[in-house]
């Protein structure tokens, strides 16, 4: 349209050129809409498959455990710097103690976030991630949310008064959230064995969705076998090492992952813990040595 006849339009019909317009922005907007609903459903992560800018890392950790009151660990580097960010642990129980076994994830990046249960036994304690099939989208459902946590429980089995289960799970995957990148970590593990065979459990990382291309997994080769005795405590109790440690740090965190207890300078292969002021409840012992956890230990504090 000439410049002129233009002019004339705007002026003469000014209510008709308003309206065009607000059509042409509710077109941009209904556009922008279009273009972002399809870059996040492009975006999304599906378990067991990989994802544009992901790697898809085979870390290879395989843990066992055979004999009572022994515990096997292993650390896993997410984000490529060289730092280990989660540790996957489990131990055999003591039957005449507390018999249960159990499989755990450590998280050490407060950064890294897991998709966790929330209904049912799963709110209490140390929380439970939620558990994908192959093939299932990466979004946390209504029963889970995202969080933070310091301790998850992937399964447990026996005689614990907190016990929530799984016994086993096989080839499942377990969402979490890096910065706001959303990968995926598989796993598998069968803890059923009691104290009364001799059969090992089991716990298994297979492979890792991960921003980043890595295959640095450091699996703990000092391997230390503890028992703590007697747990459950209520005034004192002892961890008890197959070998020696040296200057080492024992410390005590909550449910929450924060340090509410530190013995420092440690060495033997027997370390009392008072439990003074610490209030009833589940909480995580962790013993390091040159900067590395070589024991991870579940303490169950009650009240007489």
């Amino acid at each position: 349209m000439p410049t002129n006849a233009l002019y004339l339009f705007i002026n003469r019909c000014p209510g008709v050129f308003k309206t065009i317009l607000q059509m042409k922005k509710i077109l941009l907007f209904a556009t922008a809409l279009l273009i972002l609903s399809s870059s996040v459903s492009h975006a999304q992560i599906i378990a067991a498959a990989g994802s544009t800018g992901m790697t898809i890392s085979s870390v290879h950790i395989n843990l066992s455990v055979t004999g009572d009151g022994q515990s096997s660990l292993a650390h896993c580097d997410m984000n490529c710097d060289g730092v280990p960010d989660i540790t996957a642990k489990i131990r055999k129980g003591l039957a005449a103690v507390c018999g249960a076994n159990s499989a755990n994830l450590i998280i050490h990046n407060q950064a890294l976030e897991l998709c966790k249960d929330t209904a049912g036994n799963f709110t209490s304690y140390f929380g439970r991630p939620h558990y994908f099939n192959p093939g299932v989208a990466l979004v946390c459902p209504n029963s889970a949310l995202w969080a933070s946590d310091t301790i998850y429980t992937l399964g447990d089995y026996g005689g614990c008064i907190t016990c929530t289960g799984p016994a086993s799970e096989s080839n499942v995957y377990i969402a979490y959230r890096l910065l706001g990148q959303v990968g995926w970590i598989k796993i598998s593990f069968d803890i059923t064995n009691t104290s009364a065979t001799t059969a090992p459990i089991s716990l298994s990382m297979d492979s890792v969705l991960l921003p980043c291309s890595t295959s640095s997994v450091q699996q703990n080769e000092d391997k230390i076998s503890a028992r703590l005795y007697p747990n459950p405590c209520s005034y004192q109790t002892v961890l008890y090492t197959d070998k020696e440690v040296y200057n080492a740090t024992l410390t005590v965190l909550n449910s929450l992952g924060q340090t509410v207890k530190q013995v420092k300078n440690i060495s033997g292969q027997s370390i009392l813990l008072q439990r003074d002021n610490l209030p009833g409840g589940i909480y995580l012992l962790q013993l390091s040595q040159k900067n590395k956890t070589i024991v991870s230990h579940k303490l169950l504090v009650v009240d007489n």
